[in-house]
């Protein structure tokens, strides 16, 4: 995997490193974000956090139906939906939505900065930007579906 690089002043490191959505769903730490999608600080704190608060806006709004039914059954936590599929002391659904967060805020951030370029070619860096996003989002998509029990389903246009 390409480590998101890209011309820019260095983030201060004294931000909050935690990102809480509503009880339900896990925290996001942005530090774990960083080293797991090899972002490295040529993207501003402020950038990633941004981008990481969309894509949870993102993957929260695509999961409220299975969250308000996970409620409605007594179950408060995503961690707690699937209890006994655990990896790493985690449940997989937890694994899930934090690969989907992650996903989600990679096409957020090649997608802001596809036609920032340092050089001339511009044109081909953002084309490759934008295919890079896509892998984002279909790989966003399938963890959303991991956690929906749903089949995962790859298709293009040709």
């Amino acid at each position: 995997m390409n480590k998101l690089n890209f011309p820019a002043a260095a983030s201060p490191t004294t931000q909050d490193d935690t990102i809480t959505p509503n009880a339900f769903w896990p925290s996001i730490s942005i530090a774990e974000y960083r080293a797991t999608m090899n972002v490295d600080d040529s993207v501003p704190a402020v950038r990633v956090k941004t981008a990481l608060i969309a894509a949870i806006t993102t993957v929260s709004k695509e999961l409220r139906a299975f969250r308000l039914a996970a409620i409605e059954n007594g179950i408060t936590t995503l961690a707690a939906c699937d209890a006994d599929e655990v990896i790493n002391g985690e449940s997989v659904h937890v694994h899930s939505f934090k690969q989907a967060v992650y996903s989600f805020a990679n096409v957020e951030i090649l997608e802001k900065y596809a036609t920032f370029a340092a050089t001339g070619n511009t044109a081909e860096r953002a084309e490759a930007k934008q295919e890079q996003a896509n892998d984002f989002r279909c790989m966003g998509h399938n963890a959303v579906a991991d956690i929906l029990g749903r089949n995962r389903c790859d298709s293009e246009l040709i």
